[in-house]
């Protein structure tokens, strides 16, 4: 059975529009939960003068920052590893493009020419990567001078004490891992094996199809 070629790319295409959606939700997604909880954290409520039912003065634990670090820094490996997905796809697009006749519109091949560079062709993953980054290391930041981290830090019981500084530890370990993978995604993504030119060079040696048309 032979599948049309013309079915084939726009099943591709379509798939990489959805993976750039799921993308845009996960950086909405993000954003949203880092701001949310971080706007109750600013709240009356959390840092206000205490009240007769305990609440209140920084009565809620500091480690309520580190859920949006960690959604921010999830949604960052997520979208790094889609990026790399999407590539893939682009590549094989762009391999099906050089075999069509000359006067046939070759939208992926002619993008990556008018784009001219690999940076340029990711800088939209660049900005999201470094606005989630920031986010990540403002509730780190957060967990280290908000006040309910000083009377974390100030409590006396030594328990309470050491899990606060447990907690600072795995956060800070987490970000340092999570931007280091990052950095080597972006890099590859834009440079070494998942880059544009090396993801077309791939699918020619695995398809054994050399383009006919540039």
């Amino acid at each position: 059975m032979t599948i049309d070629p013309q079915t084939i790319y726009t099943s591709v295409r379509q798939e990489i529009l959805e993976q750039k959606k799921c993308q845009f939700q996960l950086v909405v997604a993000a954003i949203t939960v880092t701001v949310g909880v971080l706007a109750f954290a600013s709240s009356s409520y959390a840092i206000g003068p205490p009240s007769a039912s305990g609440a209140g003065n920084g009565q809620i634990h500091p480690t309520i920052y580190i859920a949006p670090m960690l959604m921010d820094l999830f949604a960052l490996m997520i979208i790094l590893n889609k990026s790399k997905s999407i590539q893939r796809m682009v590549g094989y697009l762009q391999l099906m493009e050089s075999n069509m006749p000359t006067l046939i519109w070759k939208w992926e091949s002619h993008l990556e020419k008018f784009r001219a560079g690999g940076y340029r062709r990711h800088a939209y993953i660049l900005n999201v990567s470094f606005i989630l980054i920031v986010l990540s290391l403002l509730c780190l930041t957060l967990y280290l001078i908000s006040p309910s981290a000083d009377i974390a830090r100030n409590s006396g019981d030594k328990s309470a004490v050491a899990f606060y500084w447990l907690g600072f530890s795995a956060a800070l370990f987490i970000n340092v891992i999570a931007m280091g993978t990052a950095f080597k995604n972006w890099l590859d993504l834009v440079y070494l094996s998942n880059s544009s030119k090396e993801t077309f060079e791939r699918w020619k040696v695995t398809t054994n199809i050399n383009p006919t048309h540039n």
